[in-house]
């Protein structure tokens, strides 16, 4: 029967296409653990940037009171 047969192709193409979904949706998780020791230096580097800006905005003031 051509209906059972199409239905089925159906099926095998959905089965397909939901393998390759999954598996670019696995790219970002691959590649956060593959990348994540490169990035995680830069990432510290630009975090520390906002305690060293208060630290420098701190002193300043500290110095101006003092003055």
């Amino acid at each position: 029967n051509w209906i059972q047969e199409a239905t089925k192709r159906l099926q095998d193409i959905g089965a397909t296409f939901q393998g390759f979904v999954n598996a670019i949706l696995k790219i970002p998780e691959l590649l956060g653990a593959a990348l994540g020791p490169v990035f995680k230096p830069i990432y510290d580097f630009l975090a520390g940037i906002p305690k060293a800006i208060e630290g420098a905005i701190k002193a300043l003031v500290d110095l101006s009171i003092l003055s």
